[in-house]
């Protein structure tokens, strides 16, 4: 998607039918990331639960599940399931097409709304040093 879209239901039964869907998905994709982790902890754990050194033949295996396991993160923070803020699956969302993710509405504003807050205080000479003052554009109108 190459523009800015908001998706809003109103009617709600469609609402409940979105957020069931949602919810199917997420905990389809928690399973699947919880099965990578368990076998992650398997490799990295003794049977009294310690953590061991790997050997050299186990550190392939458990990159590839931390591969895994971080894709199954970054594809659901990508789709419009979640808010990757706020993390909640049953609000209306907008798309951010420089960042190519989904936000909820109220989580898009409040982004926006931090950026001026920011710029007034870089003004008045109150600077923060986390402020990526690039990523907060994004959510300006």
């Amino acid at each position: 998607m190459k523009k800015k879209r908001t998706i809003s239901i109103k009617d709600p039964k469609l609402r409940k039918i979105r957020n069931n869907l949602r919810l199917l998905l997420i905990r389809a994709t928690s399973a699947e990331w919880r099965k990578y982790f368990d076998e992650q902890h398997r490799l990295n754990t003794d049977l009294d639960g310690n953590i061991r050194n790997l050997s050299e033949s186990k550190k392939p295996r458990t990159a590839e599940l931390t591969r895994k396991m971080n894709e199954i993160k970054r594809i659901v923070e990508a789709s419009i399931i979640q808010c990757p803020v706020c993390r909640k699956i049953d609000k209306d969302m907008i798309f951010n097409p420089e960042l190519k993710e989904w936000y909820c509405i109220q989580c898009y504003r409040g982004m926006g709304e931090f950026y001026y807050q920011e710029k007034e205080a870089r003004a008045k000479g109150l600077v923060h040093d986390d402020f990526h003052e690039d990523f907060y554009k994004t959510f300006l109108d």
